[in-house]
């Protein structure tokens, strides 16, 4: 597959969608294609394994998906990505791995179409273009009536994170409601949840919005409290 991210993501779930639609024809009941191979070149693997294993270990916590790659065999330049689990969890799993794959220059140079992925899309786009994805495709009407319902949720920021969110003269916050396509209020100083310290936030949209820019967040704070734990501790050694 090649083109935009939003249709090699659109493509891909069709795929999916039709084979789903095949395995339910011929078995006569609601069985789900719960296992995707996918075809990644050698070079590019390590990307996606990360340190130790460490990249492949968050997507899979991520998406909730089995992803396994197999050893390269002899004479060949390419490694198998076996993804297992729901649709929802393996098309998690891909938008994932292809956030990875545009961030590396080996793949780049492997992928000859001129419409091949652009190199800065970043992660907030990708998962983006998937949520769009997930809004568009009809998996039945279950999924399309939850995507499809305008909600608001509330979640809570620590006070001393709450500036990783916001950002600069809100730009963080503006970034993320652009991103995601929800609204996002945030509550005034002293608007804590009760019995916490932690800020209001208010997001509202479809569910894959409010999902997205949840996602968003949670990154966000958790690489601040990461970062805040780095600097204490160094702080400590010397």
């Amino acid at each position: 597959m090649s083109g935009t991210t939003i249709q090699v993501l659109t493509a891909f779930q069709l795929v999916l969608a039709k084979l789903h639609s095949r395995l339910k024809a011929e078995d006569g009941s609601d069985v789900e294609l719960r296992r995707t191979r996918v075809v990644v070149p050698h070079s590019s693997c390590g990307s996606i394994i990360g340190k130790g294993g460490a990249t492949i270990r968050s997507f899979i916590e991520d998406s909730k998906a089995g992803i396994k790659i197999s050893p390269l065999d002899f004479g060949l330049s390419d490694r198998l990505v076996t993804l297992s689990g729901t649709m929802e969890e393996q098309m998690r799993a891909i938008a994932l791995i292809l956030t990875k794959l545009t961030e590396d220059d080996d793949y780049s140079q492997q992928v000859h179409s001129p419409n091949s992925y652009r190199k800065d899309l970043g992660l907030c786009n990708l998962l983006q273009a998937w949520s769009s994805v997930k809004s568009r495709i009809s998996l039945g009407n279950k999924q399309n009536h939850k995507e499809d319902s305008y909600n608001t949720v509330t979640i809570g920021v620590s006070d001393e994170h709450i500036g990783v969110v916001i950002g600069r003269k809100g730009s963080h916050i503006m970034e993320i409601s652009q991103s995601s396509g929800a609204r996002i209020k945030i509550s005034g100083r002293g608007g804590f949840l009760p019995g916490t310290t932690d800020r209001k936030v208010t997001i509202s949209g479809l569910q894959g919005s409010i999902d997205l820019a949840v996602s968003i967040i949670e990154r966000k704070v958790d690489k601040a409290s990461k970062k805040r734990a780095k600097d204490e501790t160094d702080m400590d050694t010397d």
